[in-house]
């Protein structure tokens, strides 16, 4: 999927037993990509989408984030 960061339109990022990240780009859809531990393993279900795909939703949603000291 070949997008520009303004195409996001969102991000959001959950954890539960899994990290979920769930997304929208405009005028291509939306979905979500669910990291999880497996025997062991870190896995990703990925929806299809490539490894790139995915770097650049996670790099755009660190990208949005206001950093505070906490």
């Amino acid at each position: 999927m070949d997008f520009k960061p303004e195409d996001i339109s969102y991000i959001n990022i959950y954890d539960n037993e899994s990290v979920v990240i769930e997304w929208g780009v405009n005028k291509f859809g939306f979905g979500q990509t669910t990291f999880f531990y497996e025997d062991g393993k870190l896995k990703c279900d990925n929806e299809y989408l490539d490894k790139d795909t995915i770097k650049k939703l996670i790099c755009e949603f660190i990208d949005r984030a206001k950093f505070t000291d906490i």
